[in-house]
């Protein structure tokens, strides 16, 4: 029984890692204002409290934000909208990163992040109402 746990708990790890490390990885308060043309990381802070963007806690001492939150050196367009709805939801952050990132049958096979880089936030909200229910 024991092993079977660790087997699973090895393979929830990986897909943690991958998580984390995709399109750009994780950023750290100060780099994350830098790629938004910031002046100060207290302003990230500001964005993450607002609910404009959203943070992973690591260890809960201190947050990091996705890259891929910011497209084309501004926050990724509707991102605080489908933020809004995933949290009325309570989707956890993690959930929410697998949100952005996993392509979705509901989207003929796209993910939410390659829509709204490509401006189609309509699907995106629509898919965001539908999460966590059957089949969504």
């Amino acid at each position: 029984m024991r092993n079977a746990f660790n087997r699973v708990r090895l393979r929830s790890i990986g897909v943690e890692e991958e998580i984390y490390g995709a399109e750009g990885g994780l950023l750290a308060s100060s780099q994350f204002a830098k790629t938004l043309g910031l002046r100060s990381r207290q302003s990230v802070s500001s964005y993450r409290q607002t609910k404009k963007i959203f943070a992973l806690s690591k260890r809960g001492r201190y947050f990091l934000y996705p890259a891929w939150q910011v497209h084309k050196g501004t926050l990724l367009p509707w991102l605080a909208e489908t933020l809004s709805i995933l949290e009325t939801k309570k989707v956890p952050p993690m959930a929410v990163a697998l949100f952005f990132l996993t392509p979705a049958a509901a989207l003929d096979g796209s993910r939410p992040l390659d829509l709204l880089r490509r401006g189609k936030h309509e699907e995106v909200v629509q898919h965001a109402e539908r999460y966590g229910e059957m089949g969504a």
